[in-house]
């Protein structure tokens, strides 16, 4: 397991069941819950630790909601906006 703190837009939540076919093996049948996120380039900082800014947007992604761990705000400051986390 590796553990990364990152930022972004929760664009959409996607609720599925998946068919009940031995592909999905354990899965099969089961209801997921996934996000569509647009991560945010911070440089890798933890807005925690110090100072961090929405520097840009990365690509969009889907991954599954129980990957999310919190939610955060933006703030202006001069130019840039600031995460409050």
């Amino acid at each position: 397991l590796i553990c990364v703190t990152g930022y972004g837009n929760l664009n959409k939540i996607f609720m599925l069941t998946l068919a009940s076919a031995t592909f999905f093996t354990s899965l099969s049948s089961k209801m997921l819950i996934l996000t569509l996120i647009t991560p945010w380039n911070t440089e890798g900082k933890d807005a925690t630790l110090e100072n961090t800014y929405l520097l840009s947007q990365h690509t969009p992604i889907i991954t599954d909601v129980q990957s999310l761990k919190a939610i955060v705000s933006l703030v202006p400051v001069g130019k840039q906006w600031g995460i409050i986390d």
